[in-house]
């Protein structure tokens, strides 16, 4: 969904096959809907045969933008919350004990 969105003409859903990866573990989950009692990135934990997790047969071009621009907004209050708060106390604590 999120590649439709930003470059539609890189993703062939045509050729899209519904392969539905299952996590190793019932606590563990790889996927935004948080489902799981822990998260983590399913890259390195678990395979499918075709490279894609989760079922590409129904991204749509309206859920990318409403991640990414979710991913976007979450991105700028992390910097936000170090440019305003993190990184002024540690100049601050540097400056007192120099």
């Amino acid at each position: 969904s999120i590649i439709l969105y930003l470059n539609k003409d890189l993703v062939k859903l045509e050729k899209a096959s519904k392969e539905v990866t299952i996590p190793p573990s019932p606590i563990l989950g790889g996927d935004i809907t948080l489902t799981r009692k822990i998260f983590l990135t399913t890259w390195s934990y678990w395979r499918s045969g075709k490279g894609i997790l989760g079922d590409p047969t129904v991204a749509r071009e309206e859920f990318g933008k409403i991640v990414f621009d979710s991913i976007v907004e979450a991105l700028v209050s992390i910097v936000k919350e170090l440019y305003f708060k993190v990184f002024p106390k540690i100049e601050e604590v540097q400056h007192i004990s120099s």
